[in-house]
């Protein structure tokens, strides 16, 4: 018998989250597996429950909520980690959606079951864990102005509008330096991007180089445009047709790096603040997390034939 803990955010997906908890309970429950769904109460109880849940007393463990509530748990699962499975329910899934993930109660229960998984490096800023990127610069400007005005859920892209336009007119300027682990460095930057997923946001899109299976390496993306004009041609081509290495950025592949900055300048981890430079990202001192996929995801079949 499978057994499952599902920790469920009550306010993600603006309390979609809790439907999707107990439509994953049902049909788990239906197929025969144990199951135990806790609403969490906040985050130090979600952190709490993840962090308790060993490989010897739960099989899978299923965060039910955005991104942020997945980074949370993945970042507090213990070394003899159960296997993670995603129940995608808040505004952006963007992991989900980058590694083609199902969305459905009835198709993660049986991607539970099925008992395939992949390989999810963790990663850490200042150790901090992460899974998908980090930001220095103009987006987490924008992440910290929609932190320090949000109320309650975030109703959902559209409460990303007023904190892009804010931070747009103030126009902060900063100067960045990232060092890569050879000791490269590049400065005179506007904005650093570390990232594994080439679909930021669930919106922009990122060079074709970008890709999460490039093992335990980053993707480290420097801008330079410092206009309001260069920016929106930025932003506009990624959302259109998707960056260009060279054209839009400087693209480089790291294992780590450090990123500097002549004054603080804002940072942000898979969509939530996380402070002010100076930073340093690396691999999480620990194995790769297994991700629960479905039987016939691409990446089983890569690698098969790899």
């Amino acid at each position: 018998m499978v057994r499952v803990l599902i920790l469920a955010n009550p306010i993600a997906g603006n309390g979609r989250a809790l439907r999707r908890a107990d439509g994953l309970r049902d049909e788990l429950t239906a197929r025969g597996a144990e199951v135990t769904l806790h609403p969490t109460t906040s985050f130090a109880d979600l952190v709490a429950h993840a962090g308790a849940s060993s490989a010897t007393e739960i099989d899978v463990v299923v965060p039910v909520g955005g991104d942020g509530t997945v980074r949370a748990v993945a970042g507090a699962l213990p070394i003899d980690s159960p296997m993670l499975a995603l129940m995608p329910s808040g505004t952006g899934n963007v992991l989900a959606r980058e590694l083609a993930l199902p969305t459905r109660p009835a198709q993660v229960a049986q991607a539970i079951l099925d008992g395939h998984s992949i390989p999810l490096p963790v990663f850490e800023a200042d150790g901090t864990p992460f899974l998908q990127f980090l930001g220095a610069g103009v987006d987490a400007a924008m992440v910290l102005e929609l932190e320090s005005s949000r109320r309650g859920p975030l109703l959902g892209r559209i409460g990303w509008v007023w904190p892009v336009l804010r931070v747009a007119a103030r126009r902060p300027r900063t100067d960045l330096c990232a060092t890569l682990d050879d000791g490269r460095t590049v400065a005179g930057l506007s904005q650093v991007l570390v990232t594994r997923i080439r679909n930021y946001g669930g919106v922009f899109r990122l060079p074709p180089e970008v890709a999460p299976s490039s093992g335990s390496d980053l993707h480290l993306l420097c801008f330079h445009q410092s206009t309001r004009w260069q920016w929106l041609r930025t932003a506009l081509r990624a959302w259109w047709s998707g960056l260009r290495s060279g054209r839009d950025c400087e693209l480089h592949q790291t294992r780590s790096l450090s990123i500097t900055a002549a004054t603080p300048a804002a940072t942000q981890i898979d969509g939530d603040s996380l402070g002010t430079t100076p930073v340093r990202i690396g691999p999480a001192d620990r194995p790769p997390l297994r991700l629960a996929v479905p039987a016939d995801h691409p990446a089983l079949d890569a690698g098969r034939h790899g």
